[in-house]
C-alpha cells in the first residue's frame, strides 16, 4: 500500500504542475496531496513500529498563524527553547525538542522526512524550506508515564506562504502520537481551522484543542461555541478534549500544568493496533476522492480505445467495399490471372513470344512513357499522380480519415481547466496535428512495401490455379492453345508497367477469354475459392501491416503527449489494492 500511495502522490504532483494556479483542478490536487501525505507518513510510521523500531512519544502542536503555538511549546519545556515572534509566519520549519533519556539513533526521522535535511535549530534557513530541527535536551520528560518525549513546534497552515511548507507540517502531524490544536479566540472559527479538523478527523488520533489568549469569563462561552460547531460539521467524529490558556503579557509565564495532565491521561488511549486501524480507516475515508479521477481516466482510455478501433473498423469496411468487393477497381485477382497467362505459355514458345513482344508492344510502351511524363508534370503542379494505384490512393484516404476521426473530440469544444483529462486531450490534439503529415508519409511507405511484398501472394494464387490445371491435361491444352493465339504477352507487359487505364484497355479481351473458359470448366469452383482466399489474405495483411501499425503509432503518440497529465494506473491495480486492503 505504501508504494501505491507514493506513486499516486507523484502522479497528483505531476498533474498539479500542469494545472493553472487557483483553478479547481489545482485546488483539488492540493487537497488530495495533503491527505496522501498524511496516509504515506502514517503507513511509514506503522511500518517502523511493526519492525520494532524504538520511537519516542511524539506530541505535535499545530495551529494557524498567531495562535501561540511556539508559546505553548515553551510551556511544555523546562526552558523556552522555541523561538517566538509577534510576526506571522515566524516558524517555517518543524522543530522538535526531545526530552528525557532520548536515544541518539534518530534514523526513524529520515524515513518519515525523506528529501528533508535535519539541521541545528540555529541553522534553519527561511529560504530553504526542506529542513527540520531536532534538539536533544537533557531535561526529564514532561509526561510521567512516557519517557522519552519529543514536542514538535510546527509552521502555520493558513497563511499565503503555507503552500511552501505544508508538506512538512503534514509529515509532522502524520508522525504524531498526540495532537494539540492551538487556536486563539480570534482564529478558532476560521474556515482553514475547520478544514484542517475535517481532514484530520478520520485519523482518529488522540486530540486536544487549546483555545488560547482568553480573557477572564470567556472560557465557557467559547467552549460551547466550539462544541456546537464541531457537532454540526463533524457529527460522526469524537469530540476532542478542550483546554484553555489565558491571555498574558509578554513577560508573564503561563501555567500549563492542566494541559500536561490532559496529555498524560491521553497516553493511555494509545496502542499499536489502534494506530494501525486508524491508518486504514483514514485511507478508506479518502479512497474514493483519490481514485475517482483515476477511474475517470480509465473510462476515458476505454472510450479512446473504442473510438480508435471503431475508426479503423470503418476504414477496413470501406476498404472492403470500395476495393476488395468493387467489380471495377479490384485488380489483385486479375493480376493473378495475368501471372497464370505467363505460366500457361507452351514450352519452347517463350523465346519466340519474347521477341514478338518487343515488336508488338513498342507503341504501347512508348504511349505509357509519354503518359507517365505528362501525369508526373501534372502532379508537380498540384494534380493527383496516377502512378499510384487506386488501392494505394484509397488506403491513404482511409488512413487520413482514421486520424481525423480520433482527433475530433466533442468535449474539447468546451475546454476546461478544471479537469486533468481536458488538459491531456489538448496536448494530444496539438501533438497529433503536428505529427499528422509524418504519420501519413510513413503510412504511404507502408502501402508501397505491402504491395511489393504481396506480389508473392499473387504469384502463389496463380501457381495454385496452374497446379490444379495440371491435373486436367485436356483443359490445360485448350487454355494453352488460347494462350498462343492471344497477344497475352502484350497484356502482361502492360500490366507490369503500372499503367492502370492502359491495363484496363489491353487486359479486357484476354482476361475475358481466360476467365470464361475457367469459370465454365471443372475448376470454376476452385477458382472462386482461390479468389476468396486471396481477398481474405489481402484484407488481413492490410489490417495487420497497415492499420494495426497505425493504431500502434496513434497509441504511442497519445502516451507520449499526455503521459505527464495522467495517472497511468490500471483498473486491475485498483482492484488488487481494494481486494487486499478493503475486503473484509
Amino acid at each position: 500500500m505504501i508504494e501505491f500511495i507514493q506513486r499516486l502522490k507523484q502522479r497528483y504532483q505531476s498533474i498539479q504542475k500542469k494545472a493553472p494556479p487557483g483553478s479547481q483542478l489545482y485546488d483539488s490536487c492540493s487537497t488530495s496531496l495533503k491527505t496522501l501525505t498524511l496516509a504515506e507518513v502514517s503507513l511509514l510510521k506503522q511500518k517502523l513500529v511493526e519492525s520494532a523500531a524504538s520511537l519516542p512519544l511524539n506530541i505535535v502542536i499545530l495551529g494557524p498563524t498567531q495562535a501561540g503555538k511556539s508559546t505553548l511549546v515553551n510551556c511544555l519545556l523546562p526552558e523556552p527553547f522555541a523561538g517566538v515572534s509577534p510576526l506571522a509566519g515566524y516558524t517555517v520549519h518543524p522543530q522538535g525538542f526531545a526530552t528525557g533519556s532520548h536515544a541518539k539513533n534518530v534514523a526513524w526521522l529520515e524515513v518519515l522526512f525523506p528529501d528533508f535535511k535535519r539541521l541545528e535549530q540555529s541553522k534553519l534557513d527561511h529560504s530553504d524550506l526542506a529542513g527540520y530541527a531536532l534538539t536533544e535536551l537533557s531535561s526529564p520528560g514532561i509526561l510521567a508515564s512516557q519517557d522519552p518525549t519529543v514536542i514538535w513546534d510546527t509552521p502555520d497552515f493558513d497563511s499565503i506562504e503555507a503552500h511552501g511548507y505544508i508538506e512538512s507540517v503534514l509529515r509532522t502531524i502524520g508522525l504524531a502520537d498526540l495532537l494539540v490544536l492551538t487556536v486563539s479566540k480570534e482564529k478558532y472559527a476560521d474556515q482553514s481551522v475547520w478544514e484542517m479538523l475535517e481532514m484530520l478527523a478520520p485519523l482518529e488520533k488522540p486530540f486536544l484543542v487549546c483555545i488560547n489568549k482568553l480573557a477572564e469569563g470567556e472560557e465557557q462561552t467559547l467552549f460551547n461555541s466550539f462544541r456546537n460547531r464541531f457537532k454540526s460539521r463533524l457529527p460522526d467524529a469524537k469530540l476532542p478534549r478542550l483546554v484553555s490558556l489565558p491571555f498574558v503579557e509578554a513577560n508573564e509565564k503561563l501555567d500549563a500544568e492542566h494541559i500536561i495532565q490532559a496529555l498524560d491521561s491521553m497516553v493511555d488511549e494509545l496502542n499499536d493496533q489502534q494506530v494501525s486501524d486508524q491508518t486504514y480507516k483514514f485511507i478508506k475515508a479518502n479512497w474514493r476522492n483519490w481514485i475517482s479521477p483515476v477511474e475517470e481516466e480509465i473510462q476515458d482510455d476505454q472510450a479512446w480505445q473504442e473510438k480508435r478501433q471503431h475508426a479503423v473498423d470503418r476504414a477496413m469496411q470501406s476498404y472492403k467495399k470500395e476495393f476488395l468487393d468493387h467489380p471495377d477497381y479490384y485488380d489483385t485477382f486479375q493480376r493473378a490471372m495475368a501471372e497464370l497467362l505467363e505460366l500457361l505459355e507452351i514450352p519452347g514458345w517463350g523465346e519466340k513470344l519474347g521477341k514478338a513482344r518487343q515488336v508488338i508492344t513498342w507503341p504501347i510502351r512508348k504511349l505509357i512513357r509519354v503518359g507517365k511524363s505528362v501525369l508526373r508534370s501534372d502532379s508537380e503542379k498540384g494534380g493527383v499522380s496516377r502512378d499510384k494505384s487506386y488501392e494505394g490512393v484509397l488506403l491513404r484516404q482511409l488512413a487520413d480519415q482514421v486520424i481525423t476521426e480520433v482527433a475530433n473530440d466533442d468535449s474539447l469544444d468546451q475546454i476546461s481547466e478544471e479537469n486533468h483529462l481536458s488538459l491531456a486531450k489538448q496536448d494530444f490534439r496539438r501533438s497529433l496535428n503536428k505529427s499528422r503529415h509524418e504519420i501519413l508519409e510513413q503510412f504511404e511507405q507502408g502501402v508501397s512495401t505491402y504491395q511489393a511484398e504481396f506480389e508473392t501472394e499473387i504469384q502463389d494464387a496463380a501457381e495454385a490455379l496452374y497446379l490444379r490445371l495440371q491435373d486436367q491435361p485436356a483443359l490445360l491444352n485448350s487454355l494453352r492453345a488460347a494462350r498462343v493465339t492471344t497477344d497475352a504477352a502484350a497484356v502482361v507487359f502492360a500490366l507490369h508497367t503500372g499503367g492502370i487505364s492502359l491495363n484496363d484497355f489491353i487486359l479486357a479481351p484476354a482476361m475475358l477469354s481466360l476467365s470464361t473458359m475457367l469459370t465454365e470448366s471443372s475448376v470454376g469452383q476452385y477458382m472462386t475459392t482461390v479468389k476468396a482466399k486471396l481477398k481474405a489474405q489481402q484484407y488481413e495483411t492490410v489490417q495487420s501491416l497497415l492499420f494495426d501499425h497505425l493504431q500502434t503509432q496513434l497509441n504511442q503518440l497519445r502516451e507520449h503527449a499526455i503521459g505527464s497529465n495522467r495517472f497511468q494506473i490500471t483498473e486491475q491495480t485498483i482492484k488488487e489494492i481494494e481486494s487486499e486492503f478493503f475486503s473484509a
